[in-house]
């Protein structure tokens, strides 16, 4: 991350604007696609309802704009999902910024412009556009069955994993065929999955971790923000697809081949990676989830 000075408003001195990071940093040339952006600040900001982030390409166009409230996440094959005020999001000092998907390419630049009026930071004067530019890296290489993709949301500069987000992972096979196992480093990974390729998927926690306790993925979504079997859940492996669970106690494990998903307020999916299966083992703890906010096993 990089620190920010005047480049937020020319008005403002470096010392009085409370944003102090962004991630990607301005002027990166290497930024994950798949990244979401970071504003970090002093002291806790306060988000403004109603408004929106917008992202340029390198020709002055837009490319994507992301609300504040009532925004949609829209996956590959064209599934769209309400997901309320979730692509902006303010965890303590940070403003998480998930773009849509695919909209972010890779070996592409960018710009990101945040009003000033969107965001209430005691000295903050706004991202203009232009002031927060970035490079993204390459895709990966293609890889064939039996292949591990790595996946770590870290924002740490030795982080070299093929992918930030499990979404883009699974995009990056979803025209493949065979198994691929998709490796997450201990995180909390704050994304909305959808999967119907044709690949037997296998979602890997840490080894050794045979809890999958420091793995964990989170999204809120329930029937009354998306009223239907393939959009009210967090988790969605469609099609003759097999996803399994890994690093699980035995009577969690599941393998899936039909989608018949289960609604829940809010997932966190703990103990290593459970897809939203038709089988018991993945069907409790997203009722669990429902009433206590997240899944729990011994």
């Amino acid at each position: 991350m990089k620190k920010l000075a005047a480049v937020l408003c020319g008005a403002c001195l470096a010392g009085a604007v409370s944003a102090q990071t962004l991630y990607p940093a301005n002027g990166a040339t290497e930024a994950a696609y798949d990244a979401q952006l970071v504003l970090t600040f002093d002291a806790e900001p306060e988000l403004v309802s109603g408004s929106f982030v917008t992202i340029y390409d390198a020709n002055g166009a837009v490319i994507d704009k992301i609300a504040f409230t009532d925004d949609e996440q829209v996956f590959a094959d064209g599934t769209k999902v309400a997901v309320g005020s979730q692509l902006v999001r303010k965890e303590g000092k940070a403003v998480y910024i998930q773009p849509h998907y695919g909209k972010i390419a890779p070996s592409a630049t960018y710009s990101v412009e945040v009003p000033a009026a969107a965001i209430k930071a005691e000295g903050f004067g706004g991202v203009a556009k232009g002031a927060w530019s970035f490079s993204t890296k390459a895709a990966p290489a293609t890889v064939s069955d039996g292949a591990t993709l790595t996946v770590n949301n870290s924002m740490d500069a030795a982080n070299n994993a093929q992918f930030h987000s499990i979404q883009a992972a699974l995009d990056f096979v979803k025209d493949s065929e065979g198994t691929y196992t998709i490796v997450l480093a201990p995180a909390t990974y704050y994304e909305l999955l959808h999967y119907n390729g044709k690949a037997n998927i296998i979602l890997q926690g840490r080894k050794g971790n045979k809890r999958g306790d420091d793995t964990v993925i989170t999204y809120i979504n329930c029937n009354d923000m998306n009223n239907g079997q393939a959009t009210r859940v967090v988790f969605l492996f469609t099609r003759p697809t097999r996803a399994k669970c890994t690093f699980l106690p035995k009577r969690w494990q599941a393998e899936t081949h039909k989608q018949k998903p289960c609604s829940s307020t809010k997932a966190k999916v703990t103990r290593s990676m459970c897809t939203t299966a038709h089988s018991r083992a993945c069907r409790t703890p997203c009722k669990s989830a429902a009433n206590a906010g997240s899944t729990t096993a011994t």
